[in-house]
Order: structure tokens, then C-alpha cells, then sequence
């Protein structure tokens, strides 16, 4: 199979993340993979993978470059003799034009319409949503409607977004719809894995809550802070305080401009100062030195490692965790590369009700009101409800707050967060990359193989109009 991969690629974003470790999950299923990685980028540019078609580099808003690429696509598998495979990464404004853009829609129309000069199930074109919207906008909802007509398949990571394009406004039907797991980095990690990486931290002896990844407004560390404070005045003494520290890790997008990033990291400190909490900021040029900084840094309540991590720290922090706090205040948010990863280590973990942070912590809990979890004794996490903060979402500060005594009160807190770290490991492991890359390529083949099948094979029969049976599956719909 020929696989041809549009996507962000070599940058600091999560899907071009995603990509690239789904790139190294399908090579351990081909023994001589033909893999063309086609990347999105803002400008033309270098890249150290050799797979990456430099001279197919997609510009965001250039709608030739985009043309050039589907051409290229298209005169590939007319001339090849095994099927080929088109895997898009979508997402609103990947495409330039703020979110108005049409030009993973036109490629899509464009690959579909030409099908017609290619021999059946010689070439197939999925597309990965990154976000999937309740409440779209009439540009929203028409390019995802194109998007599930001249696409053979459209792929999400959770249950949720299946039922919600089924609805409308977009009326996508379900058969068109796989969900298929977001991959793990790390799986199988031992208890003295995360000991050896937290005596590297200078951090042994004490309980790690972790928020890591790109930051930003839109990921609510300011309620987590809030939800700290609160846990530490009213559960913690002097000397269980001293035994943890919250570990805030990330820096914002490398696209954010120097005064938003400014801007938004001054709200943080404001926040741990308004809460009376004290902090370090470790900042370094390499994960090695921002390894010895938080090593050598002075004991707090708050470290604040502000750097754009590299692939071995975010291994390694997430290694040396204890709890995982996502305060996200989307509750749309239907993928997490983040949450998943907590898993993958096998970390109980905090969350807001996200689509998917229900999903993958407590699948059937999702409508109940209060901290989801507690009762649920196969739970691999904590969710906490969103709260209504003016026209905007934000997460439950006394919900983290509980949430954290919960998993640390004593004995009784270690038992339940072993518990959880059991099941979450459990997840994680059918998660890896390896796993879920193979549900892609059986996907696939399910997808070319169908398109092969000859249609109407089957003999039809003409029945009574006025069946009594019928009355039974009316009333069953």
C-alpha cells in the first residue's frame, strides 16, 4: 500500500505530534512502507525526515500548492498497481483564512471526482477531525459536510463525535464514521521508572501533580492553580505540604506572539500570587538544562518549567508524575494527545468533563453531576464539571481541590490512585502507537476491499405495503 500523509509535520503543534507518531506506528506493519509525508506549513522550509515532499510543501492559503499536491497524489496511483491511501489531518484554520478556509474540503472533492480514471479501491481518502463542533457556524457545518461526501471515510477519537456529526446540522451517516483511539507515547512503565525519573528532578519523596503541553487561555492552568490553593489551606499541614509540589510545564504556542505569550504568563503569576502560593520559574534552552535547574530549584508550592518541552522531558515528566490535572474549559474537545499520554505512563488523572476526557476516564459516567469517578470503581481518573464564568466555561476550582484529597488523603488516597493507575495502564496499553496504527491499516484495507466489491449482487423481493411487521420497526425507531 502506498500511504500519503497531509499534515503539519516537524513543528510544535499536536497534530503534527500526532503524525509523526503515527508515522512511526505504520512503519512496524510495512516491511518497505512507500510513505510520502505531503506537510502543511505557514512557509516554505526544510526537513530533517526524508519522507517529507519538500517540493509538495502545502502553504496554508496557497490554493496552487494544494492543487499541485492532489495532482501529484492523483498521478501516483493512476500509474501504480497497489492501492493507495490518502490520510488528511483537519483541523479549522490548518488551512489559513482564520477558520474560513475551504481548502481541505476542495482537495477532498477533488480526489473523489477523480476517481473515475483510477481502477476501484486503488485509491481511498480518509480524514482525521481534530475537532468536531456542537454549535458550528454555517462555514463550519458546510465544510464538514463536504468533508464526509468526497471523503471514504472520516476518523475521530471518540464515541462522542460519531453520534454528534450523525446529528445535524450535519447529518453525517455513522457507517461513514470509525473511531479509532488516539496513540500513546509510552506504555508498560514500572514503579521504578517513575522513582528513577523523579530522583533525576531532585524531586523523590513527593507527590507530583503534573500539567504539561503547549499553554494558553484555552487551557484553564489558572482554576488548577485555584483548585492547589484551596487543597493545600484545607487538607495539607506544614509537613505534608512539603512532600508536593504542582509541576507546570509548557510554554505557549511558538506562534503566539511575544506579547500574548507576555500577557498570558503574567495572568499565571498574578494568579499564584492572588493565591498566596510561592513558585519557581525554570526556564532553559535545553531539556538538559531545564532537567538541572528544576533539580537545583528552591522548594515551593508551584514549579513553573517554562520551556516548549522536547520529545525525552515530556517522557520523562510524565514518567515522574503522580496525578494528571487538565483543567481544559473546552467542553467540546473531543482528542487529547495529552490525556492519552497520561495514560499511556499509566497516571490517574484529573480532568474537566470534556467529550473526551469522559470517554476515556469514565466511559457511561459522563451525565452525572459532581466530581465522576469516585463510585466508579474501574474509573482511571477524576472528571470535574465545567462552571459557568460569565458567557464562558471554566473548570470547578473546589472540584480539583476534593479531587486532590480524594487521591492523596493517607493510605485510603495511595489504594485509589494504584487503582486507577491499574486501569488507566490497562487503556494505555491498548493505546500504543503500535495498536492503533494497526486498527488504521485494517481500516484501510476494509475500505479498499469494499470499493472493489461488485454492487448489486443481491436478489430483491417486492412485499406487502401493509405488513403488520412494519408497525414493530416503526415503533422501534
Amino acid at each position: 500500500m502506498r500511504i500519503n500523509i497531509v499534515t503539519p509535520y516537524e513543528e510544535n503543534c499536536g497534530i503534527a505530534i500526532f503524525s509523526k507518531n503515527l508515522v512511526g506506528g505504520l512503519e512496524k506493519h510495512f516491511s518497505n512502507p512507500s510513505l510520502n509525508i505531503i506537510p502543511i506549513s505557514g512557509e516554505k522550509r526544510k526537513y530533517s525526515d526524508k519522507r517529507v515532499r519538500e517540493d509538495l510543501n502545502i502553504l496554508k492559503q496557497d490554493q496552487y500548492s494544494w492543487k499541485n499536491a492532489a495532482e501529484f497524489i492523483l498521478s501516483d496511483a493512476e500509474k501504480s498497481s497497489e492501492p493507495s491511501a490518502v490520510i488528511m489531518q483537519h483541523e479549522y484554520g490548518l488551512d489559513g483564512f482564520e477558520g474560513r478556509g475551504t481548502n481541505f474540503a476542495d482537495f477532498s472533492r477533488k480526489m473523489q471526482e477523480s476517481k473515475r480514471n483510477i481502477q476501484p479501491g486503488n485509491l481511498i481518502n480518509i480524514t482525521y477531525l481534530h475537532t468536531v463542533l456542537r454549535d458550528p457556524n454555517e462555514h463550519q457545518t458546510k465544510v464538514m459536510r463536504d468533508l464526509g461526501n468526497y471523503n471514504d471515510s472520516l476518523i475521530v477519537t471518540a464515541p462522542a463525535a460519531m453520534e454528534i456529526l450523525s446529528n445535524e446540522p450535519y447529518g453525517i451517516p455513522q457507517e461513514k464514521v470509525e473511531v479509532i483511539d488516539h496513540g500513546v507515547r509510552e506504555h508498560n512503565v514500572e514503579e521504578k521508572d517513575r522513582l528513577e525519573e523523579k530522583k533525576k528532578l531532585g524531586l523523590e519523596g513527593k507527590i507530583l501533580p503534573l500539567s504539561i503541553g503547549l499553554m494558553g487561555p484555552n487551557k484553564g492552568v489558572e482554576e488548577a492553580i485555584r483548585g492547589y490553593s484551596e487543597y493545600l489551606y484545607h487538607s495539607c499541614d506544614k509537613d505534608s505540604r512539603e512532600n508536593i509540589v504542582y509541576l507546570i510545564a509548557g510554554d505557549c504556542h511558538p506562534n503566539e506572539s511575544e506579547e500574548g505569550r507576555e500577557d498570558y504568563w503574567k495572568n499565571v503569576f498574578r494568579e499564584i500570587e492572588s493565591s498566596a502560593l510561592s513558585y519557581e520559574l525554570v526556564e532553559g534552552k535545553t531539556d538538559k538544562e531545564m532537567v538541572g535547574k528544576i533539580r537545583t530549584s528552591k522548594p515551593s508550592d508551584i514549579i513553573l518549567a517554562r520551556k516548549n518541552l522536547g520529545e525525552k522531558l515530556f517522557k520523562s515528566l510524565y514518567i515522574a508524575s503522580n496525578i494528571g490535572i487538565l483543567p481544559y474549559p473546552n467542553n467540546e474537545q473531543i482528542s487529547s494527545g495529552i490525556l492519552a499520554d497520561f495514560l499511556g505512563v499509566g497516571r490517574s488523572t484529573i480532568a474537566t468533563k470534556f467529550p473526551y476526557a469522559s470517554y476515556l476516564l469514565n466511559p457511561g459516567f459522563s451525565d452525572e453531576k459532581g466530581i465522576v469517578g469516585i463510585n466508579n470503581p474501574h474509573a482511571r481518573g477524576l472528571c470535574v464539571d465545567l462552571v459557568e464564568d460569565g458567557d464562558k466555561l471554566k473548570a470547578s476550582s473546589e472540584q480539583i481541590a476534593a479531587s486532590l484529597h480524594y487521591l492523596t488523603d493517607g493510605e485510603e488516597g495511595k489504594k485509589r490512585r494504584m487503582r486507577m493507575e491499574s486501569s488507566a495502564r490497562r487503556k494505555g496499553h491498548e493505546m500504543s502507537w503500535t495498536n492503533v496504527s494497526w486498527d488504521l491499516v485494517k481500516h484501510l484495507n476494509f475500505l479498499i476491499d469494499g470499493k472493489k466489491e461488485t454492487k448489486g449482487r443481491g436478489p430483491t423481493i417486492k412485499l406487502n405495503p401493509d405488513s403488520k411487521l412494519i408497525k414493530i420497526i416503526e415503533r422501534a425507531n
